[in-house]
C-alpha cells in the first residue's frame, strides 16, 4: 500500500511540475513586449560605448589620424541622420554638408535610437579592416534587447531602417575621392633645406600626402582659412626659426613631471616607436580625433544629454575634425 502511495505521489508530483512549467511558459509567451525605453535601448550611453568600440578597433588596426577622422565622421553622421530625419527638433545635414542628399524616412515600428546605433556600427564596420569586434558587439546588444523583452518586430524594423540610412551614407562616402587618392603619387623626398624627410628610427613614409584632395564637409575649399605662414627655415643662430627650435629644446630639457604628464596625455601618435638597445617596438594609441571623440563622450555624459543630442554632438565634432585634417594637410 505504501509503495502504491509513493508511486501515486511521485506521478502526481511530475504532472504538477509539468503543468507549472507549461503555465510559466505560457505566461512568458503571453507577456506583452517591453518598450525600447524599458529595455534600455534609448540610453545614450550605448552610443558612447559604440564610439569606444569603434575607437578600440581603429587603435588595433593602426589607422592614421586623417583616415580615422573619416571613419568617425561618416559613422557619426549616419547615427545623427537616423534620428534627425524623423525628429522635428533637429535638421538633417542634407544640403548643409557637401553632396549629401536627403536620406530615407522611418516607417512603422521603428525605434530611432536603435536605428541610430545600427547605422553608426554598420557604417563604421564598412570603413575599417577588422570587423569581428563590431559585429559581435552589435549582435550582443540586440540579443540583450530581446532577452529583456523587446519585440522582434520593433528590433527588426529598427535594424532595417538603420541599414537603409547606413547604405545611404556609405554611398555618399564612396564619392569623397578617398579611393582615388589610394593610387596617387607619394610624397617626394628631396634635399631642399627645411623640407620634411623621414626620420629615425622607423623612417616612415609621409602620411596621406594627398589628403587635401578629399571632399570637405563644410569648408568651401581646403585653403579657405589659411593660417599665418611659419617663419622661414634657418639654422642661423639668432634667426627666428632657430629661437623657436631652442625654445622647444629648452622646454624639454627643463620639463617637470607635470609637464611630461600633460605632454603624454596629448601625445596621440597611433603608432609610437620606442627603442631600447637593439630592440625596437611600437605602442598603439588613439588618434587626435579619437581623443576629441572621447572628450565629447565625457561632455555629453556630464551634461546628461539624451540620445539625439549626443548623436548631434558626435556629428558636429567629427565634421570639425574631418575638415580640420583636410585643411591642415593642405597647408603641409
Amino acid at each position: 500500500m505504501k509503495s502504491t502511495n509513493k508511486k501515486i505521489s511521485k506521478t502526481f508530483g511530475i504532472k504538477l511540475l509539468t503543468v507549472l512549467i507549461i503555465s510559466l511558459g505560457l505566461m512568458t509567451a503571453c507577456a506583452p513586449p517591453k518598450s525600447p525605453e524599458e529595455v534600455g535601448a534609448t540610453d545614450p550611453e550605448l552610443l558612447r560605448e559604440s564610439v569606444k568600440v569603434l575607437t578600440e578597433v581603429m587603435v588595433n588596426d593602426i589607422f592614421s589620424p586623417p583616415v580615422a577622422s573619416r571613419v568617425y565622421v561618416y559613422s557619426s553622421v549616419a547615427a545623427y541622420e537616423a534620428v534627425a530625419l524623423n525628429n522635428d527638433d533637429y535638421n538633417s545635414l542634407a544640403g548643409q554638408v557637401h553632396e549629401l542628399t536627403e536620406g530615407p524616412k522611418a516607417g512603422e515600428n521603428v525605434n530611432l535610437e536603435i536605428a541610430g546605433l545600427h547605422a553608426f556600427l554598420t557604417t563604421g564596420e564598412e570603413l575599417i579592416f577588422t570587423t569581428d569586434e563590431i559585429s559581435m558587439y552589435r549582435d550582443s546588444l540586440y540579443q540583450d534587447f530581446l532577452d529583456k523583452g523587446l519585440s522582434k518586430k520593433v528590433l527588426n524594423a529598427s535594424k532595417e531602417y538603420g541599414q537603409q540610412v547606413a547604405d545611404h551614407i556609405i554611398s555618399w562616402a564612396n564619392k569623397d575621392n578617398y579611393k582615388e587618392t589610394r593610387g596617387t603619387q607619394k610624397y617626394v623626398v628631396t634635399d631642399e633645406p627645411g623640407r620634411w624627410v623621414p626620420t629615425p628610427p622607423q623612417y616612415m613614409d609621409a602620411i596621406e600626402p594627398n589628403w587635401d584632395k578629399i571632399r570637405t564637409m563644410v569648408l568651401e575649399s581646403p585653403d579657405q582659412f589659411k593660417p599665418v605662414p611659419p617663419v622661414p627655415f634657418s639654422m642661423e643662430k639668432g634667426s627666428e626659426f632657430y629661437k623657436q627650435v631652442m625654445a622647444v629644446y629648452d622646454a624639454v630639457e627643463k620639463a617637470e613631471s607635470e609637464h611630461i604628464a600633460i605632454a603624454k596625455f596629448w601625445d596621440c601618435n597611433p603608432f609610437a616607436t620606442r627603442v631600447k638597445g637593439h630592440f625596437m617596438f611600437a605602442i598603439k594609441k588613439i588618434t587626435p580625433g579619437g581623443h576629441w571623440m572621447g572628450i565629447t563622450s565625457i561632455v555629453t555624459r556630464d551634461n546628461e544629454d539624451d540620445f539625439a543630442k549626443t548623436a548631434a554632438a558626435y556629428a558636429e565634432t567629427s565634421i570639425a575634425l574631418f575638415d580640420a585634417f583636410i585643411s591642415s594637410w593642405d597647408e603641409k
